[in-house]
């Protein structure tokens, strides 16, 4: 599931029967314009007008992932989804209960590796599911550094609870923390730690909450060692180990949106009861024209 910023309706005289707060797109695929747009079919809901009104409806939409480079759902194995980008586990792991399925349970003795994955280095976004335990100290979540000169992506947390990213952009160390942070407003204690970079500006999302920005202009720095999850990235597990649970890390060489990032989190939404969705999930109103489908 992903967001989908706009559509090119192909064909809109395709009457089904519908709830009436309802539509259903069919045949969809991916545009190779810039916008990431689809090209697609729209079925209405039985009682909307086939004019070319606008009206409020309701809508579910299935993204396409562009972008989507590496994808690991930790449900019993370390296998890349997208690009066979597999992961390699050292020392102590286990897999129990995640946000999606399994995730995978770190102790504290043991880490995950994925070798020289090449990533965007103008525009990217990582974001993944995190659940530190309470005797969990300062640590590394996501690696992939020598020094601070040389960082390509350090995601990690304190013993607070307080979750930060550490990057260098342009040959400048930046360093972003975020002290709003502790403690898990979602399911089993999970956090969606999300960062984001466009070339000008580095992001620290925290359940699809913006908590902190940067103006950072140029390239991420790039090197040749491992992605690692769980401790610092080299020497591999010489400090740093994280003690908790991680699921459904996904690396994307583009920048998500404010709202790509919101409906990230909002996936969780069909994992809870109703009773208790966090206040900042959201479904939002559509409108519907006959020429584009906005959403």
């Amino acid at each position: 599931m992903f967001f989908v910023q706009s559509f090119a309706v192909d064909e809109f005289y395709n009457h089904k029967s519908q709830t009436d707060n309802e539509i259903q797109i069919e045949n969809a695929e991916v545009g190779d314009d810039s916008q990431n747009s689809l090209e697609t079919d729209v079925v209405l809901p039985t009682g909307l007008e086939d004019d070319n009104s606008e009206e409020e409806i309701e809508i579910l939409v299935e993204d396409s992932d562009t972008g989507l480079i590496a994808w690991y759902i930790f449900d019993g194995n370390t296998t890349d989804l997208i690009n066979n980008n597999n992961a390699t586990v050292s020392g102590s792991v286990d897999y129990i209960d995640g946000v999606f399925g399994k995730g995978i349970e770190l102790d504290g003795n043991g880490y995950v590796y994925i070798d020289d994955l090449e990533m965007n280095s103008s525009h990217r976004t990582i974001s993944l599911w995190v659940s530190p335990y309470k005797n969990n100290s300062s640590s590394n979540i996501l690696s992939k550094h020598g020094s601070k000169n040389d960082i390509e992506v350090l995601l990690g947390t304190t013993n607070e609870r307080e979750y930060f990213t550490q990057i260098n952009v342009g040959n400048e160390y930046f360093d972003l923390s975020d002290e709003t942070s502790k403690g898990s407003t979602f399911i089993s204690d999970y956090d969606l730690i999300t960062e984001t970079f466009d070339g000008n500006e580095i992001r620290l999302y925290v359940n699809g909450i913006l908590k902190i920005k940067r103006s950072a202009s140029g390239e991420i720095c790039n090197n040749d060692l491992p992605l690692v999850i769980g401790t610092n990235a080299y020497p591999a597990g010489s400090e740093g180990y994280f003690k908790g649970c991680i699921d459904d890390l996904r690396i994307y060489n583009r920048t998500l949106s404010s709202d790509e990032v919101q409906q990230l989190y909002n996936e969780a939404r069909e994992q809870l009861p109703v009773d208790d969705v966090p206040d900042n999930l959201e479904i939002k109103s559509k409108k519907l024209g006959k020429d584009n489908l906005i959403v």
